[in-house]
Parts: structure tokens; C-alpha cells; sequence
């Protein structure tokens, strides 16, 4: 998980793309993660919370490179099987607020239970209302209350 963290890091500083995919002409972040023992989420959060904090301080210089894509193609923010506390769900909100990616998934992240331990459906709704630039909004295999269904519905049906 470090690592791949770090590598991912590395390459956005570079204004390079962690994947790009030739036969869908999309380039974009892909963050996923392994499944960890619940007893060790809290460990887990604290050891990577450095290195979310890197990648959210990469993430947030990454416009330029997202910007001199071709107009052909298109860019992809992927946030899959993510567990995290609080804070490192703050430092990725924060980073992703206004950031020009077309196609956006949050899939299999955890928003039960009142703690968000992934994207919260909140942070995902701010991020969505600031980016002008969202086509395609993916959120699937999440645990979200009804409460929010109305909203992530409304926050879709007005996105312009």
C-alpha cells in the first residue's frame, strides 16, 4: 500500500498519469487498495497518513497536467477499496475540491455507520459541485444511508 501510495505520488509530481489506458483514450489517478483486518484499520490510517498527505499535496499541483490532455481524451480520478480516518479523507476532499477530472469512481469504500472511513458521501458532494468539468460520476459497491440518496441524486440531476 506504501508504496504504491509513493509511486503514485512520484509520478503526479511529475505531471505524469498513473494510468493510462490506450484503448479507452483516458488517463487518470487510480487509487485502490487492498482490504486490511478491521482491528488494524487505526494502525493502517496512522502509518499512511504521511504519505495521503503527500499525495494530497501532488494531487493539488496535478491541473496543469490534467489540463494539456488532448481533447480526445479523458481524465479519470478511480478511488477503489479506500478505507480512511478522517483527516486523510479531508487531505483527498481538499485536493480533489475544483480538480478538472471528467469521469470520477468511488467504488467499494466504506460510508456506514455514521464514521466515514472511505470518500464520505459529504466530501463526495463537494466535490462534485466543484468541478464543472464532471461528465460521468461512479459511486458503486458503498453502503450509503437513504438520507444521502436524495442528495447524491440531486447533486447529479443539477450538476451542470
Amino acid at each position: 500500500m506504501k508504496q504504491d501510495l509513493q509511486s503514485m505520488t512520484i509520478k503526479m509530481r511529475r505531471g505524469e498519469f498513473s494510468d493510462e489506458r490506450t484503448s479507452g483514450n483516458e488517463k487518470g489517478v487510480l487509487v485502490g487498495m487492498y482490504d486490511y483486518a478491521p482491528q488494524d484499520r487505526d494502525a493502517v490510517n496512522n502509518i499512511l497518513l504521511p504519505h495521503w498527505n503527500e499525495f494530497a499535496a501532488a494531487l493539488q499541483q496535478f491541473t496543469p497536467a490534467i489540463n494539456m490532455l488532448p481533447d480526445d481524451c479523458e481524465s479519470v480520478f478511480m478511488f477503489g477499496n479506500v478505507q480512511l480516518n478522517h483527516d486523510a479523507m479531508l487531505l483527498i476532499k481538499e485536493a480533489l475540491i475544483g480538480k478538472p477530472f471528467q469521469n470520477m469512481s468511488f467504488t467499494n469504500n466504506d460510508f456506514g455507520n455514521g464514521a466515514p472511513l472511505g470518500m464520505s458521501v459529504e466530501a463526495i458532494l463537494d466535490i462534485v459541485e466543484s468541478n464543472k468539468h464532471l461528465r460521468k460520476l461512479e459511486i458503486d459497491r458503498n453502503r450509503i444511508g437513504r438520507d444521502h440518496i436524495e442528495k447524491l441524486c440531486s447533486a447529479v440531476h443539477t450538476h451542470a
